[in-house]
């Protein structure tokens, strides 16, 4: 008599094992870099070209030119990812156009993912100093960098630290000019005391109001997809250890010290349906960096998740930056504020 096969497989498992076959089809491989300062980093390094297409096509992504620039050839391009995701997970729909024309490279931050340290420092500027150690150990001395939420406020001290190798930046949803007051109205509105409580949820309904705050549209996820994201994302274990790198972020503190200025062209790109950090952030960071090297984007129908929720103009905003021709232009008008 034959028995009944049950298969005990998380459909979040299963989706970060397609998401890690698709990065590897494009050409990344995931390695482990261990720094001197014992931090170990893993982080998606872009190897080669992509030697398949992978199903039939990317929605977000666009119609490649027949000549393909050799890796060599191609400037380095760093993407940072936000607090509580990864590498993987954050860069999803970035990863098929950019890996046309760059040589990517997406880390995981420490503490998030498998990256992890035996340092006791906890801040975001240790964490700039270690993505650069990185970068030098993989012999890259200049790059572009991406980077949104915490891994924006990484990816500022890593231009205002290492000018000599951050080329171009851009600043997605990122809080440079956050002040120790800025969370106050979001934790009073919700009841809470610390922004810990959103950032850090324990269960599945601190899930869906930490979504409900990232994502402009209401969210439909089902409760037990919630509980697996939890039990990958949101382990207790890892806890502890995030809960020290928000206590001990320089940005947004009483202790922080006069924000410096920078040398590079910067891009800030902002959804305008922001409800976790508003718009009056980025003006604040743009009048701080000044007018003559930085420009901004509002995107309508987005939320604090750009790079997810309009992957396809995301990208295409960032391309138009980042390309060589940019650098003494406005954004198209197409992507200019109205």
């Amino acid at each position: 008599m034959g028995g009944c096969l049950v298969w005990d497989i998380s459909l979040v498992t299963y989706r970060m094992h397609r998401r890690r076959a698709f990065y590897r089809s494009r050409g990344l491989v995931s390695k482990i870099i261990r720094l001197e300062n014992g931090t170990s980093i893993r982080c998606w390094v872009h190897l080669r070209d992509a030697s398949r297409k992978w199903g039939k096509g990317n929605k977000d992504e666009e119609k490649t030119t027949a000549y393909v620039k050799p890796l060599n050839e191609r400037k380095a391009l760093l993407f940072l990812h936000g607090f509580g995701e990864d590498g993987t997970t954050a860069w999803r729909r970035q990863v098929a156009t950019f890996t046309k024309e760059y040589r990517v490279y997406i880390p995981d931050l420490i503490f998030f993912g498998s990256s992890s340290t035996t340092n006791q420092q906890r801040t975001e500027i240790f964490q700039a100093d270690c993505m650069h150690d990185m970068l030098v150990k993989l012999g890259i001395k200049e790059a572009l960098v991406v980077g949104t939420d915490y891994g924006g406020l990484v990816a500022f001290w890593m231009a205002h630290k290492y000018p000599e190798m951050v080329q171009k930046l851009v600043l997605s949803s990122t809080g440079v000019c956050m002040t120790p007051s800025t969370y106050e109205p979001l934790l009073k509105s919700h009841r809470m005391q610390h922004i810990d409580e959103i950032l850090l949820p324990t269960t599945s309904d601190g899930l869906k109001l930490l979504r409900s705050l990232l994502y402009s549209k209401p969210d439909s996820t089902p409760d037990f997809f919630l509980q697996q994201l939890l039990e990958v994302f949101y382990n207790i274990s890892q806890r502890p250890r995030r809960q020290q790198l928000l206590q001990n972020q320089v940005i947004g503190s009483e202790k922080c010290p006069p924000l410096p200025q920078l040398r590079q062209e910067v891009l800030i790109i902002w959804g305008r349906e922001d409800k976790f950090l508003k718009l009056d952030l980025m003006y604040k960071l743009k009048q701080h960096l000044g007018p003559n090297n930085t420009q901004m984007v509002i995107l309508d129908g987005c939320g604090h998740m750009p790079q997810a929720e309009r992957a396809k103009d995301f990208n295409a905003i960032v391309r138009e930056f980042l390309d060589d021709g940019s650098s003494d232009s406005e954004m198209s008008p197409k992507f200019k504020i109205r």
